[in-house]
């Protein structure tokens, strides 16, 4: 790996998103804790934290960053994906559900989050489905 003080924090991040995908997950986890050390809002940075904390096991940990991900960028619909399957790994299919859903109504349709959540929501039964969709008063 580079010498961290020669690159910028996009390259470093790309690094540590290659050492999580090579199962690296110490390093990986280092390497996003030290970009967000001296960036707290890059994004993927964070995101990829939530994804190794979910990698090693720490589901709280992993969710948490994943939530706050959401909330920091609402909008950013692959980390809405990501979330909404980590509420369904852990069994909270309504909160998965209601994110996938919003997902479908609020992403491009030829986005791959939108493709993904659409997919996603079908594993689901209709009738939580329409529960999430339409809540009792």
């Amino acid at each position: 790996m580079s010498n961290y003080t020669d690159i910028s924090l996009d390259e470093r991040c790309e690094q540590a998103v290659a050492l999580r995908q090579e199962g690296q997950y110490d390093e990986a986890r280092r390497a996003f804790e030290g970009i967000l050390a001296e960036d707290p809002d890059h994004r993927l940075a964070r995101l990829e934290l939530g994804l190794v904390e979910l990698f090693t096991g720490e589901f709280d940990a992993g969710r948490e960053t994943l939530e706050e991900v959401v909330r920091r960028e609402p909008e950013w619909f692959e980390a809405r994906v990501h979330l909404a399957k980590t509420y369904a790994m852990v069994g909270r299919n309504e909160d998965a559900c209601r994110e996938f859903l919003t997902v479908v109504k609020r992403a491009p349709e030829d986005s791959l989050p939108h493709v993904e959540a659409k997919k996603q929501l079908t594993y689901f039964p209709s009738d939580l489905i329409e529960s999430v969709r339409h809540p009792p008063d």
